[in-house]
């Protein structure tokens, strides 16, 4: 009950990986809307290029398109000026992988905006839509290059290198065990009666220091006899200022 496809354009996509999983027949999708199929593919050597690319015949439905842009189709009611406004806008033939088990691949459309400008080359029949590589062939590239730069660290130095920091690491580690038990059996008797002899100091200043102390109690006596001294002192200083004669004559005696 399928409307049949009255009218195919028939394009060309050039790709310069492998089309290995990719059959006649394929399906050719815009992110996931079915547009049309593969037709046939082949080989070629671009002698410009010196390298071989893989050309993709593809035929596209324009009555999809316009069943899916529901008559808004810029530049009128043709596929081609549809088509020619989608690639200005990035649009671009990609091979993606349609089954990961069974490697079948197919022919995508997608928007890529940051990808180089590009148009459709009417030079030729058929017209040719361009590419870019796809996400497996990228992939696979970005392995390869991870494996060269792999292969080309010198493992064996490197454990060469390592072994020998580990016996320093060994040496090291021996070494301070040595100088830590070296410390225990030298210092650590001094040192514990340093601490010994330190803590009886501590003792004796503080039973000489306490109030109830026999120095405490000869220092204030001290005091007390060194104030009283100082009170006859200033005593004297005073009387023989009152009275400067009895130095030479010596003190009156007193009528009572």
């Amino acid at each position: 009950m399928k409307d049949p496809d009255r009218a195919a354009q028939r394009y060309r996509v050039y790709f310069e990986e492998s089309l290995r999983g990719l059959s006649v027949g394929a399906p050719i999708d815009l992110r996931g809307l079915p547009l049309g199929e593969v037709r046939s593919f082949g080989l070629e050597y671009d002698a410009a290029r010196r390298r071989y690319r893989f050309p993709v015949e593809i035929a596209l439905y324009p009555e999809r398109l316009h069943a899916q842009a529901r008559g808004t189709l810029p530049g009128g009611e043709d596929g081609a000026a549809l088509l020619d406004d989608m690639v200005a806008k990035g649009l671009r033939a990609q091979l993606r992988s349609g089954n990961l088990l069974t490697g079948q691949m197919h022919v995508a459309l997608d928007f890529f905006p940051k990808a180089p400008a590009a148009a459709v080359d009417r030079s030729g029949t058929p017209w040719v839509l361009p590419s870019t590589p796809g996400s497996l062939g990228q992939l696979q590239d970005s392995v390869a290059n991870i494996v060269k730069k792999v292969e080309r660290i010198p493992f064996e130095e490197l454990a060469g290198e390592l072994r020998r920091a580990l016996g320093d690491l060994d040496g090291a580690i021996k070494d301070a065990g040595g100088l830590i038990r070296r410390l225990d059996r030298d210092l650590a008797p001094p040192a514990a009666a340093a601490l010994q002899q330190a803590e009886r100091t501590l003792q004796s200043a503080e039973r000489v220091l306490a109030q109830d102390a026999p120095l405490q109690q000869d220092l204030r006596g001290t005091l007390g006899e060194v104030k009283r001294a100082a009170d006859s002192l200033r005593n004297l200083t005073d009387y023989l200022e009152r009275h400067p004669e009895s130095l030479l004559r010596g003190k009156p005696e007193d009528p009572k």
